[in-house]
């Protein structure tokens, strides 16, 4: 798989507006828009068929829509080590 993403920092809103294009490998091209907007990622994507199943397919691709919620990590804790022990 090759995977090629780009992005624009809109600063007014701190929004990213995304845009990229995939590649499997013997399989389908896929090319996406959306947006990344502090920790949610939503993506719209057209999946076009390059495979021996493209005439089954009559050569239409396919929709895919992705919405990714990113968590952050919490802070470590400070453990005080008594140092007579």
């Amino acid at each position: 798989t090759l995977a090629a993403d780009v992005g624009y920092f809109l600063q007014s809103s701190e929004t990213y507006l995304l845009g990229g294009l995939v590649y499997r490998n013997k399989d389908a091209f896929s090319l996406s828009i959306g947006a990344r907007m502090s920790n949610i990622t939503a993506k719209l994507a057209y999946d076009i068929n390059s495979s021996s199943l493209y005439s089954a397919s009559s050569g239409r691709g396919g929709f895919e829509l992705s919405v990714t919620y990113l968590f952050k990590k919490s802070e470590k804790k400070q453990v005080k080590i008594c140092p007579r022990l």
